[in-house]
């Protein structure tokens, strides 16, 4: 199902190679009580197959449009275009950490 988005247990934790940030099959380092996060690789609750995060990658069909967070983006970018255009000192530095290979 491809309008389907949902969180991560509280109660789960990946594992994962903390060298090579690989998450291997098998055992999680935390199970959640939900029976689709036993795994390390956990599944859809809705379909039974493997899920997948909801990521955008290029040219990606299977990503899920969130209104909410596409709102919260618009907000924060029409916020600094108003500080940007109205106050002459300001600057903006943004740093991407954690998306790549």
């Amino acid at each position: 199902i491809r309008d389907r988005v949902w969180p991560v247990p509280d109660d789960f934790e990946f594992k994962f190679d903390e060298e090579t940030m690989v998450a291997p099959s098998g055992p999680p380092a935390k199970a959640s009580k939900d029976p689709n996060w036993q795994e390390n690789h956990p599944k859809c609750p809705y379909c039974g197959k493997l899920s997948r995060p909801n990521v955008y990658q290029f040219g990606d069909q299977c990503f899920v449009e969130n209104e909410y967070e596409s709102n919260c983006w618009l907000n924060w970018y029409h916020a600094v275009k108003y500080i940007l255009n109205t106050n002459s000192q300001a600057s903006l530095v943004m740093i991407e950490i954690g998306v790549g290979i």
